[in-house]
Parts: structure tokens; C-alpha cells; sequence
């Protein structure tokens, strides 16, 4: 069957393994981090999927496979876009690595017997087990997009990529391949909508993930974000709820994707707040430790006298 290449194109970075891995023979490739910033721009019924992982790998050089319902538009970003998020919802940045840069193919593939065939013949190497997890995806002829990118050192991390295709219900790419997901790792989700969105694998099945922020932001912060994405105001100038979800499993549950729906619960979720001690209160306390302290030593000290 033929296989027929839709897009070929060079960016400053790779996403994350919002699909499957491609390491080479003998070689392996872990992932350490994974985050993604979903939009979805329901009026238009687009979706833009934005990502960044990091990985540990002994190979020269690996790739991956990314799924979507629709031949993808594919853009690189800017690398601030986590950043940007992380400052919203108040959560650390993880370092990140550059990569010197990828090739990535988009493939309308005829069966899963081709897509093997054309991975082994241009590089990356494919395994009964990649065949069996592409099938679904190929018989429902999804577009399959083919990222290659060198590694060079232990640990990769990724830049950031856009990748913004058409569809009725949006997903974020969670199965994977027989075997897979061995270790705990992190994935974290930046979902932004209309409304406070809940994850589920397949059709029903309950998602390991979970929400550890959600919020509105202001038309600042959205025109700000779309700036860093690279994107014009969303169809019916939406996009004002946040969310924030993390997974910390480590073999996925399900043989499903990882779809989105509006949750039943719209309050807004923030994490438990640090409070600083200032001004007479902070004072106050402070001196009382002090008293305590010194209470402490005068005891310990007339106890010596007394033993004494």
C-alpha cells in the first residue's frame, strides 16, 4: 500500500511522547516529564495541541509517532509558553534542554503493514508491538505525524511545537504500545476552554489524572498566551477557563485515548496557599519563639545547677 507524505518540515524543537516512542534496536528511551497545553476552540471545532516532555535514552538518536483525527498544521512556539502557565496555576518550572532540531513527516498511511514498512525504510525502527498500537489509528485513517530528533546526550528535553488539527471531541494521545510505561513519570495537562473541563480514558473508563488547579484568566493573560502559541483569537473570542491536571502514573490504564468533556463541577480549584508572617503579627511571633527559647535554656541551666 502507499504511503503518501503530507508535510515535511524543520523546527527548533520536539514535542512530547503524546504518542509513542521509536528508539532504536537495543536501545532505550524513558520519559522523565511530559506536559501539554490543550486548546480547544469549540466554535471552530479545533483543537491546538501544544507540547514538551523531557527524556533518558542511550540512543544516538530516537523518533516518535503522533496521532491525530486529521491531517495536522504544525508549528514551533515559544519556548515561554510553560513558563507562562506554570506562573498562572503556581507550579515550578522543570529545567529543559535544548534539542538542535527535528524532521517532522505527516503520513496518511493505507494500513499498519505500511506505516512498518516506511518507518524501517527511512530510519526509524518499527516492532510488532508499534504495528499492533498504529492499527486503530490507521483504520480510522488518522493522519500519523513522524518525529525524528538526535539525542547526543543521556537526557533530552524538548523545545516546544504546535500541532492544530480539526475535531468534535478533544483528546490528548494516551495509549501506548504493549509494554510500555514501566516507571512512575509525570504528565501534566494545561487544558484552556470555556468552562472547567474532566479528563476520561475511552468512552467511560476513570482517568489516573486529576485537577490540582482551575481558574479564569484575564484577557491579558489569554492574548498573551496566544501570542507565545502563535495563534489569533479563538472563534467566539472563548478561551478563558484554565485548568490544570496531573497524572503520575506509570502504566496507563485502558486502551483508550484521553478525551475531554465539561465537568459537572465548574468551581474554581487553587492549591493550599503559603501564608507570610508580616508586620506586628510576624513580630509577635517571632518574639514569643524567642521567649520559649530562652525559657527552654533557663530551664535546661537550672536543672544542670541543681544536679550540680
Amino acid at each position: 500500500m502507499r504511503l503518501r507524505q503530507a508535510i515535511l518540515a524543520l523546527c527548533i524543537a520536539a514535542p512530547n511522547l503524546a504518542g509513542t516512542p521509536v528508539p532504536g534496536e537495543g536501545r532505550f528511551v524513558r520519559i522523565e516529564t511530559e506536559e501539554a497545553l490543550i486548546i480547544w476552540d469549540e466554535a471552530a471545532q479545533r483543537q491546538h495541541l501544544i507540547l514538551r516532555a523531557s527524556f533518558e535514552s542511550d540512543a544516538a538518536d530516537f523518533g516518535f509517532l503522533v496521532p491525530t483525527p486529521g491531517k495536522p498544521e504544525l508549528a514551533a512556539v515559544d519556548d515561554r509558553t510553560f513558563q507562562t502557565l506554570a506562573a498562572t496555576t503556581g507550579v515550578a518550572v522543570l529545567e529543559q534542554k535544548p534539542v538542535a532540531g527535528y524532521d517532522a513527516t505527516v503520513l496518511e498511511v493505507a494500513d499498519a503493514g505500511a506505516l512498518d514498512a516506511w518507518l524501517r525504510s527511512n530510519g526509524y525502527p518499527s516492532s510488532p508491538e508499534l504495528v499492533d498500537w498504529a492499527r486503530p489509528y490507521v483504520e480510522r485513517k488518522w493522519k500519523m505525524t513522524a518525529f525524528k530528533f538526535a539525542g547526543g546526550s543521556p537526557q533530552v528535553a524538548t523545545g516546544v511545537v504546535r500541532i492544530s488539527f480539526q475535531t468534535p471531541r478533544p483528546f490528548f494521545p494516551y495509549r501506548e504500545p504493549a509494554g510500555a510505561g514501566t516507571r512512575e513519570r509525570m504528565l501534566r495537562i494545561y487544558f484552556l476552554a470555556d468552562a472547567r473541563f474532566r479528563g476520561i480514558v475511552g468512552d467511560y473508563e476513570p482517568w489516573a489524572g486529576a485537577a490540582v488547579w482551575s481558574g479564569s484568566i484575564d484577557r491579558a493573560q489569554l492574548e498573551q498566551l496566544l501570542k507565545l502559541v502563535r495563534l489569533p483569537p479563538l472563534a467566539g473570542g472563548g478561551g478563558r477557563r484554565l485548568t490544570e491536571f496531573e497524572d503520575r502514573s506509570s502504566a496507563r490504564r485502558g486502551g483508550g485515548e484521553l478525551f475531554f468533556e465539561p465537568a459537572a463541577d465548574q468551581s474554581m480549584l487553587a492549591r493550599p496557599a503559603l501564608h507570610r508572617l508580616s508586620g506586628a503579627s510576624g513580630t509577635m511571633i517571632a518574639l514569643l519563639a524567642l521567649a520559649i527559647l530562652v525559657l527552654i535554656g533557663g530551664s535546661w541551666f537550672l536543672i544542670r545547677r541543681n544536679r550540680g
